[in-house]
């Protein structure tokens, strides 16, 4: 009888523990890997136009994504604090975004900090924990931080 009682009782701790791995498992899959590069920088008559592309390496769409973004003069003054809405980024797609940063010109800007997301969406409802993993770069002379 105690061996009997001590299978069900390891059977029952078995369940609970394997019960978490599709939790855990799920968690993982919203760590969203994402490249950005700062790929062309262009002042104008309103100020500095930013030109990123975006690779969204996951394997599911990211239906809207919305950065805080922090801009730096050259001497790491904070330029401004601004909100860049990526909108959707399908999977193993390319997307070229373009911002507009009035009354900066793009020769006082030094680096670009992507200081956080502000919105995720992702399977079709906000995804609160969504947490990312970064790939930043630039082939301009403004630093692309992440």
């Amino acid at each position: 009888m105690v061996h009997k009682t001590r299978t069900i009782i390891t059977a029952f701790l078995s369940a609970i523990t394997f019960s978490f791995l599709p939790a855990a498992s799920q968690a993982e899959n919203h760590k969203l890997s994402l490249s950005i590069e700062l790929n062309s920088i262009q002042t104008n008559q309103n100020g500095c136009r930013l030109t990123f592309v975006a690779h969204n390496q996951n394997q599911f769409d990211i239906e809207k994504l919305v950065f805080e973004t922090v801009l730096f003069t050259k001497d790491g003054s904070v330029a401004s604090l601004t909100l860049f809405d990526f909108g959707s980024i399908p999977q193993n797609v390319p997307r070229v975004r373009q911002f507009e940063i009035p009354g900066n010109s793009c020769e006082g800007l030094g680096q670009v900090l992507i200081n956080g997301i502000d919105s995720c969406v992702t399977g079709g409802s906000p995804n609160k924990s969504c947490s990312l993993k970064l790939n930043a770069s630039s082939r301009t002379s403004i630093r692309l931080l992440g």
